[in-house]
C-alpha cells in the first residue's frame, strides 16, 4: 500500500505521539538498545525523530517516496479528466490546433487530429502512472524494513491528510475546466463532478501499511480446472501448470527465424518481379538483425521443471480438454483406451475391419467422381474441390463428459486431411441453404430477443428439448431422403451441372464408406454421423428440423412457441403436463431421435448460456463445471483485442492495460461508422493478394506486419504449435515416419561419403520407391539424358551400395510451399555430392544469410523404411 511521507516532513513541528505503549494488536515496542522509539516530546520535529530513529536512508527514501505518491495522485487526477474528455470527443485548450487552411476538409483534418492527441496524452499518463507505481512499490519495499510498527501507523495517519488534499486540490481544477468545455461544446446541462469522479483507475490507496511484501498473484484454484481422474499423484507444480489452461503458450525459447523463414519465402515469391526482392530485402534485414535474448520467461523455473516432468508422463498419462467448461482432465493411459472401447461396444454402431481401407476409398472415390464427369453429372471444378491428395486416414478420440457420471467420453473423429474430407466439406457447403428454418436459433442473443417478443401470460411455462446423442443416433439416410425432396422442390440451389441424384449417389458413397482408427485397428461405422465432420452437422441439422416441424404441425395442442439451437431445443407451453405431452408426441414420431425433457426448478431453467427467471428476465447461465478459466495474459500469444474486462482481471492482465484495451474497442463500437469506414474497408479487402500464417513472437510479429501489410499481404499469427496443448495433449497417434509428406531427405551411399538431398510433398516412402524403382530397372536417365534419380545414377556408375532404408528425414514442413527455401538451406550448407547443383531451388539471394540458421533447427530422424531388403552391390 502506498503512502506519503512529505507531510512530516513539510511540518517540522508536528508533534510525534507517545510510543511507549503500542496501540491494540501491535507488537509491543523492542528495548531501546535493539530498536529506538521516537521521543515523546512535542517540540521536536518529525524528520529529526526519523533521522535518530532510523537513519539517514529512512529520510532518503521517505522523500523519495513522497515525491512518487505525488505523482501517482496528479497522474490519476489527469487520466480521470482525459477520459472524460476523450468520451465526450472534448479536446482541452492546451490540446487544440490551429490549421494554416481554412477549409471544411482542413477543419476534419485538425479535429481528428487533436482527438487523436487526447487520446495519445491519455496513454502517456497512464504508462507514466504504471512506471511510477513500480517505482513507488520498489521504494516501499526497501524503506519497510527500516521502519517499526509504530512509524508506520504515523505515516499512515498523515498520508491520509496529504493525498487527500492534493487529490481534492486537483479534481476542483479539473471539474472547472471540464464544466468549461461544456459550455463551450453546448453541450446539455451536466455536473462536472459526477462525470469526473466514476473513472476506471482510481486513485492511489491512501489507507493502511506499507507493503511488507513484494506483490504476488492470486492462488490459483485448480478444484475445477484440473481434473485428476488417474491413480498418479500430481505435484502441486505440475498442477499450476495445468491450471493455466491448455491454450497457455509457454516463452519460446528456440529460434523463431528457421520457422518464419520458410513461410515468409513462399509468399514473397508470389509477389511480381522486382517487388519480391525489395520485400524480401526488408523481410530478412528484420530477421537477420534479430538475435535471440534471454526474455522474461513466464514460467517459473519450477513450473518448467513440471512441465518437463508431465512432458515425461506422456506415455502413461492422459491430458485431455473436457468436453465442456475449459479445465484439463488427467487420465491413466489404460482409463482412457477402456472409455473409448466402451464407447465402441455400446454404440453398436462399429464394425471391425481387416486393414486399412484409405487407399482403396481414395481409389474407389477417384473412379466415382471421374464417371460422373464423364457422364456430364459434375463439373471438373467441383471434382477438383472433391478430392485431397496423400490422405490419411482419420483417427478417433474422445473428450471427457466431466459433468455426467463417470466421466465417459464424447466420441470425436478428426477428420482434417482423409480421403473424404474434401468431399464432406463440399457437400456441407452445397447443403448449408437447407438447414435454415424458421424455428433455428442462432446463438444465445437471439434467443434472448425471442423471449423478449414473444412472451405471452397465457404460455408462462418455459421447458427445454434435449436429444439424446444427437450425431450418433441420427438416421442419415432419413436425412439425405429430405434434403434431396427439398432440393428437387428447390434445385437453383445446386451448382451446374450437379442434379440432386448426382448429390444423393455422392452422400450415399460417404455414408457407406465412413471409417477411422482407433488403437491400430480400423471401424467402420455403420450407422449415425462421423463427429468431426462438417457433413454430419448439416444433415443433422436437416434432420432435427424436419421432425420438430412435422411434431409442431402435427400437435393437438399446439404450443405458443417454439426453438432449437442444434440439439437443444426450447418451447413454452401452458404448464408441466402440456409441456410433457409434446415431449411424448414428438417421441412417437422418430425411432432414431429420442429426446429428454427439463423442467423449471423454482421457477429458473438454464437453456445455453441464459438463465431465465420466473419474470421471464435473462441472465448469464455457467454450468457447474465452468472454470471461468480463459487465455491467461503473460500467454506467449498475439494480444486479444475482445477480452472481457472482468474476464481480463480475473486472469491477472493489469487494471491499467485492460482499461485501455477496453476503451479502444468501446469506441470503435459506440462510434457511429462513415461512408469513409465503407470505403476504407472496401478498398482493404480489395488489396490484399496474397494471406500467410506465421508463428507468432512477440518481437518479430509488428515489424514483419508492417512489412507486409505495404505489399497487400494479410498475416495472421498463431501460437498453438507452443501451447501447452500441443506439447502434452495425445488425441491421435503420430504419423509413421515412412508416410510422413511434406519433407527433405537424404539418402547416403554405404560406400562412400556421397549423399542425395531432395524434397517430396508426398509421404517419402513413395518418393524412395521410385528412387530404388530407376535404380533396380537401370532407368536412372530418359532418352534426352536428363537425369531422373541422382542417387540410382550414381549406384549403377560406380557400383556403390545405396542405403534406401538408410534414408534419413532431415525436416519437415506445414505446407510444401515451404520446401524450396528448406532444400536450398540444406543443400547450400551440407553440400551433398550426388546432387547435381549446390545451389538446389532457385530462391532470391536474400535469404542467404539466413541459411545457417535455417538448418540449424533440423533434427534429423530415420525414415524407418524396411521395404528394400539388405542393401547389395549393383
Amino acid at each position: 500500500m502506498i503512502i506519503s511521507l512529505s507531510i512530516l516532513l513539510m511540518y517540522p513541528g508536528t508533534p510525534t505521539p507517545s510510543l511507549e505503549h503500542p496501540q491494540p494488536g501491535t507488537a509491543s515496542s523492542p528495548p531501546p538498545s535493539s530498536s529506538p522509539t521516537p521521543p515523546t516530546t512535542t517540540h521536536q520535529s518529525f524528520s529529526d525523530s526519523l533521522l535518530d530513529s532510523c537513519g539517514p536512508a529512512a529520510v532518503t527514501l521517505s522523500k523519495t517516496y513522497s515525491k512518487l505518491q505525488s505523482k501517482l495522485v496528479t497522474y490519476s487526477c489527469h487520466i480521470s479528466f482525459l477520459k472524460s474528455c476523450r468520451d465526450h470527443h472534448f479536446v482541452p485548450k492546451g490540446l487544440c490546433l490551429n490549421g494554416p487552411v481554412s477549409s471544411p476538409r482542413a477543419s476534419d483534418i485538425i479535429n481528428k487530429a487533436s482527438e487523436l492527441l487526447v487520446t495519445e496524452r491519455l496513454n502517456f499518463y497512464r504508462k507514466s502512472y504504471s512506471s511510477t507505481e513500480r517505482n513507488a512499490n520498489n521504494t516501499a519495499l526497501k524503506l519497510t524494513p527500516l521502519l517499526s510498527t509504530q512509524f508506520q501507523s504515523i505515516f499512515q495517519s498523515l498520508t491520509a491528510k496529504k493525498s487527500c488534499s492534493l487529490h481534492h486540490s486537483l479534481m476542483t481544477s479539473h471539474q472547472k475546466k471540464f464544466g468549461d468545455l461544456l459550455r463551450y461544446y453546448n453541450s446539455p446541462s451536466a455536473n462536472p463532478y459526477s462525470l469526473l469522479r466514476d473513472f476506471h483507475i482510481s486513485s492511489p490507496s491512501i489507507s493502511g501499511p506499507l507493503r511488507t511484501t513484494t506483490p504476488t498473484t492470486p492462488a490459483l484454484d485448480t478444484s475445477k480446472t484440473v481434473i485428476n481422474l488417474s491413480s498418479t499423484t500430481l505435484s502441486p507444480s505440475e498442477t499450476e501448470v495445468l491450471s493455466l489452461g491448455l491454450k497457455f503458450s509457454p516463452t519460446t525459447i528456440s529460434d523463431p527465424v528457421a520457422r518464419m523463414a520458410p513461410a515468409l519465402q513462399a509468399a514473397l515469391n508470389l509477389l511480381p518481379s522486382g517487388m519480391d526482392s525489395a520485400a524480401s530485402h526488408e523481410v530478412t534485414t528484420v530477421l537477420s538483425s534479430y538475435k535471440p535474448t534471454k526474455r522474461n520467461d513466464n514460467l517459473s523455473s519450477e513450473q518448467r521443471l513440471a512441465l518437463k516432468s508431465l512432458r515425461d508422463k506422456r506415455d502413461t498419462l492422459r491430458f485431455l480438454p473436457a468436453d465442456k467448461g475449459n479445465a484439463t482432465v488427467v487420465l491413466d493411459e489404460q482409463q482412457y483406451l477402456d472409455k473409448v472401447y466402451q464407447h465402441i461396444d455400446a454404440a453398436n454402431a462399429y464394425e471391425v475391419l481387416p486393414s486399412d481401407p484409405t487407399s482403396s476409398i481414395s481409389g474407389k472415390l477417384d473412379r466415382t467422381l471421374k464417371k460422373l464427369v464423364a457422364e456430364g453429372s459434375l463439373s471438373d471444378k467441383l471434382r477438383s474441390c472433391m478430392r485431397l491428395t496423400n490422405p490419411r486416414y482419420p483417427q478417433l478420440y474422445g473428450q471427457p463428459k466431466i459433468h455426467k457420471p463417470g466421466a465417459p467420453i464424447r466420441p470425436i473423429v478428426a477428420f482434417y486431411n482423409s480421403p473424404l474430407s474434401a468431399l464432406h466439406k463440399t457437400l456441407s457447403n452445397i447443403l448449408k441453404p437447407l438447414t435454415s428454418s424458421s424455428i433455428r436459433l442462432k446463438d444465445s442473443n437471439a434467443f434472448v430477443q425471442h423471449l423478449a417478443t414473444t412472451n405471452t401470460p397465457s404460455y408462462p411455462y418455459y421447458f427445454s428439448l434435449d436429444v439424446v446423442s444427437l450425431y450418433t443416433n441420427c438416421d442419415m439416410h432419413t436425412a439425405v431422403d429430405t434434403a434431396i425432396s427439398r432440393l428437387e422442390e428447390q434445385p437453383d440451389l445446386l451448382p451446374s451441372p450437379l442434379t440432386p441424384q448426382t448429390l444423393r449417389t455422392l452422400l450415399l458413397f460417404c455414408l457407406d464408406n465412413a471409417y477411422f482408427e482407433f488403437d491400430g485397428k480400423f471401424y467402420k461405422q455403420t450407422s449415425g454421423g462421423v463427429m468431426g465432420s462438417p457433413l454430419t452437422v448439416a444433415l443433422s441439422e436437416i434432420r432435427t428440423s424436419q421432425l420438430e416441424q412435422h411434431a409442431l404441425d402435427t400437435f393437438s395442442d399446439p404450443l405458443h412457441t417454439y426453438r432449437h439451437f442444434v440439439d437443444d431445443g426450447i418451447g413454452s407451453a401452458r404448464d408441466a403436463d402440456h409441456a410433457t405431452a409434446f415431449l411424448n408426441h414428438i417421441n412417437s414420431l422418430s425411432s432414431d431421435l429420442q429426446y429428454t425433457i427439463e423442467h423449471p426448478k423454482d421457477g429458473y431453467l438454464p437453456y445455453l448460456d441464459v438463465l431465465i427467471h420466473p419474470d421471464l428476465s435473462t441472465s448469464i447461465y455457467r454450468k457447474p463445471t465452468h472454470t471461468n478459466l480463459y487465455l491467461k495474459y503473460n500467454s506467449s500469444t498475439p494480444p486479444l483485442l475482445d477480452t472481457v474486462y472482468s474476464i481480463c482481471l480475473a486472469n491477472g492482465f493489469p487494471p491499467h492495460e485492460t482499461t485501455t484495451l477496453m476503451d479502444s474497442v468501446r469506441d470503435k463500437l459506440h462510434r457511429k461508422p462513415t461512408i469513409g469506414d465503407f470505403d476504407r474497408e472496401w478498398r482493404d479487402s480489395q488489396r490484399i493478394t496474397h494471406r500467410i500464417s506465421l508463428p507468432y513472437h512477440p518481437d518479430l510479429a509488428n515489424p514483419l506486419k508492417r512489412i507486409l501489410n505495404r505489399y497487400n499481404i494479410a498475416v495472421s499469427f498463431s501460437s498453438s504449435s507452443t501451447s501447452i496443448r500441443n506439447t502434452l495433449t495425445r488425441t491421435k497417434s503420430s504419423t509413421p515416419s515412412s508416410s510422413t509428406c511434406n519433407v527433405i531427405y537424404r539418402i547416403p551411399c554405404l560406400d562412400c561419403p556421397a549423399s542425395y538431398i531432395g524434397q517430396t510433398k508426398r509421404p517419402v516412402l513413395t518418393r524412395i520407391t521410385e528412387h530404388e524403382r530407376h535404380h533396380r530397372l537401370d532407368n536412372s536417365t530418359d532418352s534426352y539424358g536428363n537425369i531422373k534419380s541422382a542417387p540410382a545414377l550414381h549406384a549403377l556408375k560406380s557400383s556403390h551400395t545405396v542405403g534406401w532404408n538408410n534414408t534419413e528425414i532431415l525436416t519437415t514442413a506445414p505446407s510444401s510451399s515451404h520446401l524450396d527455401l528448406l532444400e536450398h538451406a540444406a543443400i547450400t550448407i551440407f553440400k551433398p555430392e550426388l546432387n547435381r547443383t549446390l545451389k538446389g531451388p532457385a530462391i532470391n539471394p536474400q535469404w542467404n544469410s539466413l541459411l545457417p540458421r535455417i538448418t540449424s533447427s533440423f533434427r534429423p530422424r530415420p525414415s524407418n523404411i524396411s521395404k528394400f531388403g539388405s542393401p547389395t552391390a549393383s
